[in-house]
C-alpha cells in the first residue's frame, strides 16, 4: 500500500530530522526540528488519538474537520523563541 503511493504533498521548512514508524495499520512520520518543535503526520488506524495529550503538551489551537484534526501548541517549560 505504501511503496510508491503519494497520499499527500506537504511543504514544510527544512532542517528537520525525519522519523518514520510503520505499524500494522498505518504509518507515523515525525519531523523534529533542532528547537524541539515537531510535525506529526499520521495515516492509518489503531492509534491513541489525538496525539500530544500528555501533561507536558499544551494545546493552544485545535480545529476538527470531518476527516482530519489540526492542533498546535507548545511543550510545558520550553522556550523556543
Amino acid at each position: 500500500m505504501w511503496a510508491g503511493d503519494t497520499l499527500a504533498t506537504l511543504n514544510v521548512p527544512g532542517g528537520y530530522k525525519e522519523h518514520i514508524d510503520y505499524y500494522g495499520e498505518g504509518v507515523i512520520i515525525d519531523l523534529v526540528y533542532p528547537d524541539s518543535s515537531r510535525i506529526f503526520l499520521h495515516f492509518g488506524g489503531l492509534m491513541k488519538l489525538p496525539f500530544c495529550k500528555e501533561p507536558e503538551n499544551i494545546v493552544l489551537e485545535s480545529k476538527e474537520l470531518s476527516d482530519r484534526l489540526y492542533r498546535s501548541g507548545r511543550i510545558k517549560d520550553k522556550d523556543f523563541f
